[in-house]
This record gives C-alpha cells, structure tokens and sequence, in this order.
C-alpha cells in the first residue's frame, strides 16, 4: 500500500492524470480508509480537482471516481469536497456540481455547526439558475430545451422560496450570496416581461433585482468568489434603467478589484460598450 501510494501521488505531480485515474479506479477506497490509508481518498480528491480545471469534460470519469470517496464526518474532509464541488461550478458543470453539493449536504446533516453547511445549501439554487440560463435561449426552438429550461427554473424559484423561510443573517458571507440569487431570479422575470413588451413590469422587476443584489453587495466583502458576477449583474440592470453612470462606476470598480481576470475583461467591455459620459 505504502509503494502503491507514493506511485500514485508520483502520477499526480507529474501530471499523468489519466494513468492515476486508472489506478484509483481499481482500488476499494473505503475499504482503505478502514485500514487507514486516508491518503488514496485524499489523492483521489486532489486528481479529480485538478482533472476537471485542465479538461471539463473529464467529468463523467470524475463522477465515477467521486462515488468510491467516502466523505468522513469531519471539517477536512467537508471543505476538501466543497472545494471539488466550487471547481465543478466554476468550470460550468452545473448538473456534476449539484449532485456533488447535494452529496456533500446530505453528508453535512450530521454537522450543524460546520462553516460551510449553509453555502452547500445555497449552490445547488445557483446551479440550477445557471442552467436555466444555458437552455433558455433555445427553450423557443425546442420542445426539450423549454421542459429543461422550466424543470430548473422551477426548482431554483421553489428551492429560493424555502431558503426564504430560514434565510442567512444580515453578518453572514452566505447573505450576499441569497440576495444574489434573489436578484437572478428578478433578472429573468424582467427579461420574460420585457420579450412580452411589458415595459412596466420589466423595468420594475429590474428595480427590484437592483435593490437586491446592491444589498447584498454592501454587506459583502472583496474576496467572496459570487461577488465579481453581482457587481456585473448589477451594472448590467443599471443600463437597463438607462442609470449608464451607475454603471460604469460599478464595472470601474471589477476592473480595478478583480484586475486580470476574466471578470475584470468583462468589465472592461462593457465600459467600452456604454454611450460616452
């Protein structure tokens, strides 16, 4: 086991992740666990991580791989998984993400006083509005875009609803991240209305998603990985309103706090885009 590890962490560093994959793939992870060789698990996390930010589309065999990973009912183990689950987000697999989030939560039942167990929660909410996104543009064309599109902004409306009823404290990280997702939600409403050529309720569920998205802004901090995506949505529903100055002044302000970045980018195009001053 000791020469079987240290050939597979080898593998890892060296970037031979497909030859690691196949390794671990042959291994019963939880029975290892029990002799207390935790480190194949951990390695197994580490390679998924790292498989998924060089090549999304690895996810199926990740998927696979994740399932052989017992998650321990310890705060390692819960931020080690959550980590995998935010890189599954970021990289846009939103389905891969939910199930590990709702995995991770289910795991985190036994808990309650875990730091991430209340931002666990909110992902699944997040991805299933992304997703909405994703099939929304082609839900006029195709019959199974639209049922997609509807399965998953139903179940992030609903899901948004009873995070309602117990929402995040005003002093939370996790609060900024709720009135994000209540401004998303405003955001497509407006936008329903506004292909409707509703003028009105468009403009006043824009309004609305700029009330909750710039309070959660305040009660934010610089760092918190949601903040970038609610300083452009906010921008964005500014134009909307034809408030062109708010909103150059809030991309001025993700091109100079997310400097090289890809958000910093969007800002930048969008500054470009705005009628002069």
């Amino acid at each position: 086991h000791d020469n079987c590890l240290i050939y597979v962490q080898a593998l890892i560093a060296m970037e031979q992740y497909n030859e690691a994959l196949s390794l671990l793939y042959k291994l019963n992870l939880k029975r290892l666990d029990d002799y207390e060789y935790r480190e194949f698990s951990e390695a197994a996390l580490d390679l998924a991580g790292k498989m998924i930010a060089t090549n999304p589309k690895a996810a199926p065999h990740v998927r696979v791989l994740l399932a052989k990973v017992n998650i321990r009912n310890n705060g390692a183990d819960h931020e080690a998984f959550k980590a995998l689950c935010d890189t599954l987000r970021q990289k846009k697999l939103y389905q891969y993400a939910i199930e590990a989030y709702v995995r991770l939560g289910a795991n985190l039942q036994k808990a309650p006083n875990s730091p991430v167990r209340k931002l666990v929660a909110i992902w699944p909410i997040y991805c299933h509005l992304k997703m909405y996104e994703l099939y929304a543009p082609h839900a006029a064309s195709n019959p199974q875009y639209a049922a997609a599109a509807s399965k998953a902004f139903n179940t992030a409306d609903q899901g948004l609803k009873k995070l309602a009823e117990n929402p995040p404290k005003r002093q939370t990280n996790e609060y900024s991240l709720y009135k994000l997702l209540r401004a998303l939600v405003r955001v497509q409403y407006a936008r329903r209305y506004e292909a409707q050529g509703n003028e009105e309720r468009a403009e006043h569920y824009y309004r609305e998603s700029v009330l909750e998205v710039t309070e959660g802004i305040v009660m934010a901090r610089v760092g918190l990985d949601w903040l970038p995506e609610s300083l452009l949505m906010a921008g964005s529903a500014y134009e909307k309103l034809n408030f062109n100055e708010a909103a150059r002044n809030i991309y001025q302000q993700v091109v100079i706090f997310y400097k090289d970045s890809a958000w910093a980018a969007e800002g930048k195009k969008r500054i470009a885009n705005l009628p002069p001053a």
